[in-house]
């Protein structure tokens, strides 16, 4: 294991998602604490021609469900980079938060599809020191 860096490790810190609070603000479209949101994801999923019922057969997760959750998950990421471009645009971010922060569009991993979605979420050169830390980790 090598030695990281005063520099290294404050950058990770700042943009490790395991260093932030972990409050559970909200569980968007979860059945139990926001009914009215997984009425709004199934409806959307099912707009999308994509909604589908668990398999009875473990088997048949990967090879059936697998490929149309992964058309539902790249959906979904275009979806939250456009609503970041929207708050970016309209000025939300900016008067909610004082300034102009980048929207990280990430999962508990960091790689270049994450670094790629954040870009595209912010406007050109907002987000270079967060894709540059996942791209140069």
């Amino acid at each position: 294991m090598r030695d990281h860096s005063p520099g290294e490790l404050r950058d990770r810190r700042h943009w490790n998602y395991a260093f932030w609070i972990q409050n559970q603000l909200t569980v968007v479209g979860d059945r139990t604490s926001d009914p009215g949101g997984a009425i709004a994801r199934q409806e959307w999923i099912t707009e999308l021609g994509l909604w589908y019922e668990e398999p009875t057969d473990p088997a048949d997760w990967m090879p059936v469900i697998g490929p149309v959750a992964a058309q539902i998950e790249s959906h979904f990421n275009q979806t939250c980079c456009q609503l970041a471009r929207t708050l970016h645009t309209t000025g939300v971010i900016e008067r909610s938060v004082g300034r102009t922060v980048p929207v990280i569009i990430h999962e508990l991993e960091y790689y270049e599809a994450i670094a790629r979605r954040t870009k595209a979420a912010n406007p050109p050169g907002l987000a270079d020191e967060f894709t540059a830390w996942v791209r140069n980790g």
